[in-house]
């Protein structure tokens, strides 16, 4: 199985403390690259991955071969932005949530998506956390009773 190699677009913590960590400890992917411009918040992401290569633009994060997908936890105005960016620049995408605020900007990612041929995605786990597919099990076993 070939490694995924990812790279997130700036330092939010959200990303320091949770998505980085598992990206990293997950089984065939590697976090091999940081883009920001304050390169004091990189040391976080050093102490699990050392190896990771810091870039102090998000241009130059998505210009690197050795990045082949990109995490987005920046600032919801510009998720549709750097998802478009990601994908023209060959990176698959794991957006943050919500990947658009307009259904026309979905328009546009659905689009750039199926042109590029690369998976763009929102990162919203609730559909499929085990908690949630469980209980949808339970209400539809009619253990509960009769739905009202």
């Amino acid at each position: 199985m070939k490694t995924l190699r990812w790279g997130i677009l700036g330092a939010a913590q959200f990303a320091q403390e949770q998505m980085a960590p598992a990206i990293h400890a997950a089984k065939g992917a590697e976090l091999v690259a940081l883009a920001t411009s304050h390169p004091d918040k990189a040391a976080p992401f050093q102490a699990f991955a050392p190896q990771l290569a810091m870039h102090s633009s998000y241009e130059a994060l998505l210009a690197d071969p050795d990045v082949d997908a990109v995490y987005i936890p920046l600032p919801n105005h510009l998720h549709v932005e750097w998802t478009l960016k990601a994908l023209k620049a060959g990176k698959h995408v794991l957006c943050e949530k919500p990947m658009a605020m307009q259904a026309q900007d979905y328009e546009r990612l659905i689009s750039a998506r199926d042109t590029t041929g690369l998976l763009a995605a929102e990162a919203f786990m609730i559909v499929h956390h085990p908690q949630w597919i469980r209980a949808r099990e339970i209400v539809q076993s009619g253990s509960l009773g009769r739905l009202r």
